[in-house]
């Protein structure tokens, strides 16, 4: 039996999306160098190896690459600077994220994009308070990310490129900071564009990006009940809600619930919104995300006061 490179796994997945070398390794390495891994003749490193499967929608956890000890080091310290944003430890997170910048060599642009997106989720500390960026700061950080990658990035024009799972994230994260600050219809054109682009035929969902395709929708739709656009905002959390149970994934289902029994009630259709909003609570409740199930209580005790939780 034939054993399989990653290099042709990486050309032959390349030349099915008809795409071009410079248009796969953009910011990732030059056109040569992906030709050489592509023949096999030199082996990427387990950062831009993981970009390129991203990029081309393949799963990751089936390709393996050898890590040296700082890239160990350099992963290990990803892994816990996402867990203290989780935990929303800033300052645990700033800290962490001070010492992978010690780390991080001059032309190692996929690291110094995870700081930049890192500092933005996290924020700053002044007089020993840790404050949020204001909205010009993040927005010029989460720019300044995702074009260290892709220079020619423009936020009306999404669908004109290949993203990483990375570079999807701080997509989502410029959305979602346009929607903070009170630019919805932004915000909402910029999920209209990365929901097409989730969307086309050629990209593929897969176990890795699938979280990040659920948050689209569950965010996009969420903008446009806010908007009072209760159709559309169906459409997409029942797009959202159908990917998430094929591929088995809980997070979000309660937000899209959410959705759905908001833009039902405000369309008429009392009894469907009903069943979702108690849904919807369910959902938080199994997840124990106790601040979000009173929030949806206070809108079934409005909305439905007959029925007692």
């Amino acid at each position: 039996m034939r054993e399989i490179l990653i290099g042709e796994i990486i050309k032959q997945r390349r030349m099915e999306l008809g795409l071009t070398q410079e248009e796969l390794c953009e910011g990732i390495c030059e056109a040569p160098t992906l030709s050489r891994i592509e023949s096999g003749r030199q082996t990427p490193s387990r950062s831009k190896l993981n970009v390129l499967l991203q990029r081309l929608a393949l799963p990751g956890n089936k390709y393996y690459a050898l890590m040296s000890e700082n890239e160990l080091a350099i992963e290990q310290l990803k892994t816990e600077i996402i867990s203290c944003n989780m935990r929303r430890d800033s300052r645990e997170g700033l800290r962490k994220l001070q010492s992978l910048s010690e780390l991080v060599d001059a032309d190692d642009h996929l690291t110094k994009q995870f700081i930049l997106r890192s500092k933005a989720l996290l924020g700053k500390e002044e007089k020993g308070e840790i404050v949020p960026y204001c909205f010009e700061e993040k927005l010029d950080l989460l720019y300044q990310a995702i074009r260290l990658t892709i220079p020619a990035f423009d936020i009306n024009e999404i669908g004109k490129h290949w993203y990483s799972l990375d570079e999807m994230k701080i997509i989502n994260q410029i959305g979602i900071t346009y929607g903070e600050h009170q630019q919805e219809l932004q915000a909402i054109d910029i999920y209209y564009q990365f929901l097409k682009y989730i969307q086309k035929s050629k990209f593929q969902i897969n176990n890795d990006n699938v979280p990040v395709a659920i948050l689209v929708a569950y965010n996009y739709s969420l903008l446009l009940c806010k908007k009072q656009h209760y159709e559309e905002a169906m459409e997409i959390a029942n797009w959202g809600w159908d990917v998430a149970v094929h591929w088995g994934r809980s997070t979000y289902v309660g937000g899209l619930l959410y959705v759905l029994g908001e833009s039902s009630y405000q369309l008429g259709k009392i009894t469907e919104s009903e069943q979702y909003y108690l849904q919807s609570y369910y959902a938080f409740s199994l997840s124990k995300d106790s601040q979000s199930c009173d929030d949806v209580r206070e809108n079934i005790e409005d909305h439905f006061p007959h029925i007692k939780l």
